[in-house]
């Protein structure tokens, strides 16, 4: 979300600094770096770091970087 922080470590994620819980995905799912090396990044307003549920094929926001509110479509759930 916007202005949070996240950081790619050691195969997981970290939403302002704690550990992230994706139960979604398949076990043992790692969620790794274009370069396989930490990342850190603070999210912007208005911003969003968007990432697939296949990790090791999806062309996310860990290649095109964060993207604007108004480039999301989608339908809000009720």
């Amino acid at each position: 979300m916007p202005l949070d922080s996240l950081r790619i470590k050691d195969g997981g994620i970290y939403l302002n600094e704690r550990p992230y819980s994706e139960p979604y995905l398949a076990g043992g799912t790692q969620t790794l770096t274009t370069d396989n090396k930490e990342n850190w990044i603070m999210i912007g307003q208005n911003r969003f770091f968007v990432l697939g549920d296949n990790r090791s094929v999806s062309e996310d926001s860990r290649y095109y970087g964060t993207v604007r509110r108004e480039q999301i479509v989608g339908l809000l759930a009720n």
